[in-house]
């Protein structure tokens, strides 16, 4: 029973129960959706238990019965380069299966329906791959490590004692021998057969950095894909909560995985082991995060690690204490503005035990930060007036085919693009919450709607500093993100410029830590993908000069790729869409700055606004609700007064055709679209005509609003006046 509850943890990692639904849409995988079992990442191996994540993958909730395991479940299969693989699960957003032995490189891997067959998801399969089960299902925390002599799990409460054998369940070590077919169960000299073993020295397992004695390494005798290292801990392990690492040649296992050691009795002081700083290059004037790591756990009662800079350019705090339990803190490094760049050392030091980090400080350059207030400033950079061919990139072979056609593209004017994507420092500045699920000041913020980020923009503009913010459009992201270049990665090596799926170990990073691009924009591929202004929509060719995309769309485009993403949608033409309400942990945003016009209303048409005050007609004041739109989404302006019927009066009315003039935006022609009622009937009826002024300083919220509404029915003409503010301004 002990055994059973133990593999049970990794089995429903791997299946589900029965629940059918209907199904008629072709599936899809997401992108980046291919990932091992174990962490989630894309490190995958032959042999390896692998997910799919995507939509429309299944009509029902299917697991497999038993072994071999089946390679259709319920009409779905998995193929790999035309193959079908064994499967353990399918469902519509999910399925779980096993990576053929035998396969190696680049694979493609698609998902087959009865409805239809998904594009081909890109994968690399490399020849080991090493990834630890946790307790949390998640590949981080503590791992499934047992001990062998009751199958208990090895825990604060049940730690590993020194020369104790163990058992630690993983997966993707890759080929075994003698050699079994994918969808088998491994051998146990019994009835599965022979143990499915790897070459004596081909794995490795370390333990708070002390290597273990390898007794067996396979196959787990009774699973699929599950493979099992026999181990026995070092006689002189120490007592602690430390890493536990397995590593082949081909790389090691996922970090931040700690398993408990009783060990000798005398408990070992963790050292100082690392110093890091999130951006190796700053302003001066901008903070920087800086981050200490320690060999092991803090014990009770933490540790204080001393901290110090050479130079006034850079301050740091005196110490910085590691929490008990915890093996790593951070604190937070002050710059000054400098005339000329200058290389600060900052120094951590435990005892005995010091580090060093240098960070280099430079003179501002280029536009004036954006001060958010508490420190916090937002950095631009500016890109110049030109002409580039959007679309997919010259040579490029992975384009999808709403990447063409290729066509000239002319920005008319220069603007001032996010040096960075939008920081959770900003975010939480401007918005007061932090949305994210990985958290950092000087991390990207993301699961953020577009709706969202109009709210952000709102508030932004609000401060009247004498400037406009927005999201770029998709041209203008693709003019900055090329700077310049025609190649399909801007001209950079993807892995020197992007946090992507082979390199971001499934998160975020701190935002400028990979070289810029050409014009000094950080992250503009990987990362988290980046919201546009535009609407979706395939491209119509050229030459066109500074598009907007089209007024109306049920979705909006983000670029960009991500830490999630394979490389081949880290290219700088690969266009993705989604609903405004939609939200991912790889999706977020940077903006455009522009010096704001003399005219506040002149982009009144790109909001929804909705007005509230009173009108007053007939000698009778009415509370009103006015809402202006875009076209295609809402009609141009509704006025409403049916929320008051005290007075008797109802007025419900569109108007359309805006023109402006200054500050004041005037609707005309109703076109019998209205209706007018009171309570004597006198005039009552349909509008046959009007004309809607409105008159605001910007569409920000909380802006006064004044204006008249003047319109006929078939028994007379009526004036109104307006007096309210706008409540929602949503761009």
């Amino acid at each position: 029973m002990m055994r059973f509850s133990v593999l049970t943890v990794v089995a429903c990692q791997l299946a589900g129960s029965s629940f059918a639904w209907a199904q008629s849409a072709a599936p899809t995988i997401t992108p980046g959706g291919v990932v091992n079992a174990a962490d989630y990442t894309a490190a995958v191996a032959p042999g390896m238990l692998i997910a799919v994540f995507g939509d429309s993958m299944a009509s029902k909730v299917s697991s497999a019965a038993g072994t071999p395991l089946p390679t259709a479940l319920d009409g779905t299969s998995v193929e790999v380069d035309g193959q079908a693989i064994p499967l353990f699960f399918v469902s519509a957003k999910q399925i779980n299966a096993q990576m053929p032995f035998g396969v190696s490189g680049q694979v493609q891997v698609r998902v087959r329906t009865a409805v239809s067959l998904s594009s081909p998801a890109t994968v690399t399969v490399v020849a080991s791959a090493p990834r630890l089960f946790t307790k949390t299902m998640d590949g981080k925390g503590e791992p499934i490590l047992v001990h062998n002599a009751d199958w208990s799990l090895v825990s604060t409460a049940s730690p590993a004692r020194p020369g104790e054998y163990l058992i630690l369940f993983l997966t993707g070590l890759g080929a075994v021998n003698p050699v079994i077919p994918a969808g088998q169960a491994g051998g146990d000299n019994d009835k599965y057969g022979p143990l499915n073993q790897l070459p004596s020295g081909a794995v490795t397992v370390a333990f708070g950095g002390k290597q273990t004695a390898i007794l067996f390494a396979g196959l787990a005798p009774g699973w699929v894909g599950l493979y099992q290292i026999n181990l026995q801990t070092p006689a002189d392990m120490p007592r602690g909560s430390f890493a536990l690492v397995a590593s082949t040649k081909d790389g090691a296992s996922q970090t931040g995985v700690l398993a408990s050691a009783e060990g000798t009795g005398v408990p070992t002081t963790p050292t100082l082991v690392n110093l890091a700083v999130s951006l190796s290059t700053v302003t001066g004037g901008n903070p920087v995060t800086g981050t200490v790591t320690l060999s092991a756990a803090a014990p009770t009662g933490g540790l204080t690690i001393a901290l110090r800079s050479n130079l006034a350019a850079a301050t740091v705090p005196s110490s910085v204490v590691v929490a008990a339990g915890q093996a790593s803190a951070q604190f937070s490094i002050a710059t000054s503005a400098v005339p000329t760049a200058q290389i600060v050392t900052i120094t951590a030091s435990l005892g005995a035990d010091s580090r060093t980090a240098p960070l280099t400080v430079t003179p501002l350059t280029g536009p004036v930060p954006t001060d958010l207030g508490g420190g916090v400033k937002m950095e631009f950079v500016s890109i110049p007036a030109g002409e580039f061919m959007m679309g997919c990139s010259l040579g490029d072979t992975e384009c999808s085919a709403d990447e063409s056609p290729v066509h000239l593209v002319r920005i008319t004017k220069p603007f001032e693009m996010g040096k960075y994507e939008v920081t959770q420092g900003q975010w939480q500045t401007i918005i007061g919450s932090n949305p994210s699920k990985f958290v950092g000041a000087d991390l990207p913020v993301e699961r953020v709607p577009w709706s969202d980020i109009q709210q952000f923009l709102t508030r932004l503009n609000a401060r009247n500093d004498g400037n406009s913010y927005r999201l770029p459009s998709e041209a203008e992201w693709e003019y900055a993100a090329r700077a310049g270049s025609t190649d399909k990665y801007a001209g950079s090596v993807l892995a020197e410029a992007a946090w992507y799926a082979d390199n971001s170990s499934a998160n975020t990073h701190p935002v400028g830590q990979k070289k810029a691009n050409g014009w000094g924009l950080y992250d503009m591929l990987g990362n988290v993908v980046e919201w546009s202004q535009d609407n979706y929509a395939s491209y119509a060719g050229g030459p066109v000069s500074d598009p907007t995309g089209p007024s109306f769309g049920f979705n909006k485009l983000f670029r960009g790729g991500s830490w999630r993403y394979s490389a081949s949608y880290e290219r700088v033409s690969s266009r993705m869409e989604a609903s405004t309400a939609n939200i991912g942990d790889n999706i977020g945003f940077r903006c455009v700055r522009e010096k704001a016009t003399a005219s506040p209303l002149s982009t009144f048409r790109d909001y929804v606004i909705t007005m509230t005050g009173t009108m007053t007609l007939a000698g009778k004041t009415i509370v009103t609700t006015i809402i202006s739109g875009v076209p295609g989404i809402i009609p141009e302006a509704v006025v409403d007064t049916t929320a008051d019927m005290s007075s008797g009066i109802v007025v419900y009315s569109y108007f359309f055709n805006p023109t402006l003039s200054g500050n004041t935006v005037t609707f005309t022609g109703t076109n019998g679209q209205g209706i007018y009622t009171n309570a004597s009937g006198s005039g009552a009826g349909v509008i046959t005509s009007g004309t809607l002024s409105l008159t605001a300083t910007s569409p920000s919220v909380g802006t006064s609003v004044s204006g008249t509404l003047q319109f006929s029915t078939a028994g007379g003409s009526f004036n109104a006046s307006f007096t309210g503010k706008i409540v929602s301004s949503v761009k």
